[in-house]
């Protein structure tokens, strides 16, 4: 459990009972970071008081993470949002540092639908102005929400090839080239 209690999703664990979002953290890039020490990059997914963690990437901007978790979610999970982060984490024992965000309506991930993959423009607070944002680069992700329901028509519920979607709102042919790429790997999530 990270703190405040909330649970920590671990990639190979077994699958929830009820819904599950699952997850590929694929790569970022343009992240904005400082120029005067090391970046140690890392991102989450959360969503319904649950979190899954990359590992950290170090000196770069465009990290790539390609790494798969699964987050427990709660029955009323249609209503909530995911939100996905990158954080620097500055110095061993130091809190980490948002460098950006976005949510996702989990009600936009059909549920059994397949995964969807998406490049997503992160923002931070800051600009000019109250209550502004500003850019702080692209993150591409891959999410699906399977419940519990999967499986009963004999299938097992799974991403097969070729089962993708893509998010016409924040997709890009890089996106489309990424999910072509990896859709395998992340069948055997």
């Amino acid at each position: 459990r990270r703190e405040g209690g909330a649970p920590v999703a671990m990639p190979g664990r077994e699958e929830p009972a009820g819904a599950a979002l699952h997850v590929r953290v694929i790569s970022a890039r343009d992240i904005k970071v400082s120029r005067v020490r090391i970046a140690r990059l890392f991102a989450t997914v959360e969503a319904c008081g649950a979190t899954f963690r990359s590992t950290c990437r170090v000196s770069t901007p465009s990290p790539v993470w390609d790494e798969a978790g699964v987050v427990p979610l709660s029955d009323d999970w249609e209503g909530r949002r995911a939100r996905v982060v990158v954080w620097d984490r500055t110095l061993c024992g130091s809190r980490p540092v948002r460098l950006g965000r976005r949510d996702v309506p989990l009600v936009n991930l059909r549920a059994n639908g397949g995964a969807k993959w998406m490049e997503l423009n992160l923002v931070t607070r800051g600009g000019e102005g109250k209550g502004t944002t500003r850019d702080a680069g692209t993150v591409r992700v891959a999410m699906e929400v399977r419940t519990s329901a999967a499986g009963r028509d004999g299938s097992d519920g799974g991403v097969e090839p070729g089962d993708e979607t893509v998010d016409e709102t924040v997709a890009s042919p890089a996106a489309d080239r990424v999910a072509a790429s990896t859709s395998s790997s992340f069948a055997s999530s």
